[in-house]
């Protein structure tokens, strides 16, 4: 699997009018024990499909998400998913 690692801060980021997710996180094949960290500030993830989905199937790295003072609103699906496999 990848060894990688992410940390992510977004601050003041628009993302609209996507057709699938607005940000999609997946860990899939990622096994380094550090995990994914994002961290979502003062943002708007609208009028997506989903605004935000987490996908950490089983037995891979763990992901940690702080959203503050955000928008996920307006999106045919849904604002925030997270799903482990």
């Amino acid at each position: 699997g990848a060894s990688g690692t992410a940390r992510v801060v977004l601050n003041n980021v628009r993302v609209t009018n996507n057709g699938l997710n607005g940000l999609f996180v997946n860990t899939t094949g990622a096994m380094n024990a550090n995990g994914t960290t994002v961290r979502v500030i003062n943002s708007q993830f609208t009028q997506n499909t989903n605004g935000i989905n987490v996908l950490q199937p089983a037995g891979t790295q763990n992901v940690g998400m702080m959203i503050s003072g955000s928008d996920m609103s307006n999106n045919t699906g849904v604002g925030i998913y997270s799903a482990i496999t």
